[in-house]
Order: structure tokens, then C-alpha cells, then sequence
């Protein structure tokens, strides 16, 4: 019985494994994304004031834009951080879930 809870844990802790790093894949590719997106705002944010300067604009136009980018940027970085949290919590509980349902086998088939 301890070598088949020794196998258990064994394999449990490479599918842990290997689940920990599709999340790694996957909170790189979020990371990635944050960064385009945060990129792509800052663009357009150029873009605008650059706009605005040729047209001659004030400067409570100026800084009215400055403060809508910077609650755009919040926005999207708070979504974005939820989304990663959400993934994170996820795989916690499939982790939970996975362990558990494995760990009834191995006493269901030792029993």
C-alpha cells in the first residue's frame, strides 16, 4: 500500500507539474497581452495630443485627454489583472479537484 501511495503522489505531483507550467504559458501570454494593449493606448494616446496640438487645443484639451488615458489604461490594466486572477483561481481548483478525485481512487482501488 505505501508504494501505490508513493506512485500516487508521484504522479500527482507531474501532473501538478505540468500544469503549472501551461499556467505559466498562459499568465506570459496574459502578460504579453497587457503589454500590447497598454502599448496600442499609449499609441493612440500620441496620436490624440498630436491631433490636438495641430489644431491649436488648450491646455485643460490637453490635460482633459491626459486624464481620460489614464483612466483608459487603469480600466484595461484591471481587467486585465482580474482576468489573470480569475486563471490563477482556476487552476487552483482544478488542482484541488484533480488531487482529491485521484486520492479516492488510489483508496477505492486499495480498499
Amino acid at each position: 500500500m505505501a508504494e501505490e501511495i508513493a506512485q500516487f503522489e508521484s504522479s500527482l505531483a507531474a501532473e501538478r507539474e505540468k500544469e503549472t507550467e501551461r499556467q505559466t504559458k498562459m499568465m506570459d501570454s496574459l502578460a504579453n497581452r497587457k503589454e500590447e494593449l497598454l502599448a496600442e493606448a499609449e499609441k493612440r494616446k500620441q496620436e490624440k495630443l498630436k491631433a490636438l496640438k495641430d489644431q491649436g487645443a488648450s491646455p485643460e484639451d490637453t490635460q482633459e485627454l491626459l486624464n481620460q488615458h489614464a483612466e483608459e489604461v487603469q480600466r484595461l490594466a484591471n481587467k486585465l489583472d482580474a482576468d489573470k486572477l480569475r486563471q490563477q483561481q482556476k487552476l487552483q481548483e482544478q488542482l484541488q479537484k484533480r488531487k482529491k478525485y485521484r486520492l479516492r481512487l488510489c483508496v477505492d482501488t486499495t480498499a
